[in-house]
């Protein structure tokens, strides 16, 4: 898939394992690095709802919202580029196998 960003600080940083390691730590780091690169190998979204260890969840999937975890304390959220995500079947919901470009929203906190 292709990541594009909402924040180009976050592209920054997810671009680089130093600056990954140097803002969540070496451990979450790798973590983080790893989890980015398994969104990057997807063909497309469907492919990456079905990793576990991203654990996928939509936020708004009609809108095309989700999160995905990073590491047990952290969540990226991203949409589906629009362009990119037609709609299925009248019902509004996005086929998640035609979604080939996300937008990084953002990285939250879990609890």
């Amino acid at each position: 898939m292709e990541l594009l960003f909402d924040q180009s600080g976050l592209q920054h940083t997810l671009e680089s394992r130093v600056r990954v390691n140097a803002r969540f730590g070496p451990s979450d780091g790798a973590l983080v690095c790893q989890r980015v690169c398994e969104l990057l190998a997807a063909d497309s979204l469907a492919v990456a709802a079905q990793l576990r260890t991203l654990d996928l969840k939509p936020l708004d999937s009609s809108a095309g919202r989700f999160s995905a975890e990073l590491t047990p304390r952290l969540r990226l959220r991203f949409e589906a580029v629009s362009e990119a995500a037609p709609r299925a079947r009248g019902d509004g919901q996005i086929d998640l196998a035609q979604v080939r470009v996300i937008r990084i929203v953002g990285i939250e906190e879990t609890q």
